[in-house]
């Protein structure tokens, strides 16, 4: 998991009032708990100075950035200073890096910004250290949403033949982008072997029966990229579903259909599969990947709140009254 380094430019000149930190702060601590969602162990914040001892706001005496995170408590924001102190600290930045990474650090001048991320290039030098030691370490860089100069979520830079580039946090949108991104990566390095372990990640709005596993193992690696396809697919209707004030799971590309009266009478024992709470249900609902190969679904739920749909099946079509075999 990649480390966050505090941006000391976001905070080198004091907030004249609380409210306006107090609504930079939110934004910031409730990105990083949107990024770091789905993580068994949160990454350390690395700063130049103790959070505790860090002014941001211009009172008599100066409110600190660990001040304003714990006035979170007692309000309905109190989980935002829950994260704060959930996060281990390393003070300074560039605290237990080895002298290979340092040297690397101070070597890299940025001279140009890196191709497509021009307009955060103002925001790399303003970062200065902080932002090199993300370049170099491949840690990302969060701050405070003071100005447009900290509105991106990418930023890189040219460093004579060197292009380097790291992810930066300052809003609820930037952290967004950042997941989506590394979904993408993921995705694209799903396989037979790494598909179980990846599965909550790459498709997160999808529930997997335990029988599942067994059917990727044995499944076509020539059809593999297409039945992902078709499970991404799933995946963002089963988002929008969610979501929507609507009751009915959203068109797409590929239909899902039910069986014939006719087949489930004869042959619906065939689409009981066990959940993945090892309850067995059945599914009848089904979609193409191709000619010869179904993913058979369940929807959860009605409300809101409780819709969720369940893949029970990846593999040959089962059998119908029109095609038995």
């Amino acid at each position: 998991m990649s480390d966050y380094v505090f941006n000391s430019a976001s905070v080198a000149e004091r907030y004249p009032v609380a409210d306006t930190a107090r609504v930079h702060l939110k934004a910031l601590l409730g990105a990083l708990a949107l990024l770091d969602a789905d993580s068994a162990q949160l990454p350390s914040l690395r700063l130049n100075i103790d959070p505790w001892a860090q002014p941001l706001v211009d009172s008599v005496p100066p409110i600190t950035l660990g001040a304003l995170a714990h006035s979170f408590y007692g309000t309905k924001d109190r989980d935002l200073a829950a994260f704060f102190d959930s996060l281990s600290r390393m003070i300074p930045a560039d605290e237990a890096l080895d002298n290979v990474s340092l040297e690397a650090i101070l070597r890299f001048v940025p001279e140009a910004p890196a191709p497509s991320l021009e307009r955060a290039f103002a925001g790399v030098l303003a970062a200065g250290t902080d932002a090199l030691i993300c370049a170099v370490m491949d840690f990302t860089l969060v701050g405070l949403l003071r100005s447009d100069l900290w509105n991106f979520d990418r930023a890189g830079f040219i460093s004579e033949t060197a292009i380097l580039a790291f992810d930066h946090v300052a809003d609820v949108p930037h952290a967004q982008a950042i997941r989506q991104r590394r979904l993408a990566g993921l995705s694209d390095a799903l396989t037979v072997r790494s598909f179980w372990r990846l599965k909550e990640m790459v498709f997160p709005n999808l529930l997997f029966g335990v029988d599942v596993e067994n059917n990727i193992n044995v499944f076509s690696a020539t059809l593999m990229p297409l039945m992902f396809k078709r499970l991404s697919e799933l995946n963002s209707r089963a988002g929008v579903w969610r979501e929507s004030a609507a009751g009915e799971f959203p068109d797409g590309p590929t239909k899902i259909k039910p069986e014939s009266p006719e087949t489930m009478n004869r042959y619906g024992t065939r689409r009981n599969f066990r959940g993945y709470d090892g309850v067995i249900r059945t599914f009848e609902d089904h979609l193409r990947i191709d000619g010869l190969h179904r993913i058979h679904v369940y929807m959860h739920g009605t409300e809101r709140n409780e819709r969720k749909l369940e893949i029970g099946y990846i593999g040959r079509h089962l059998p119908t009254m029109t095609d038995p075999t």
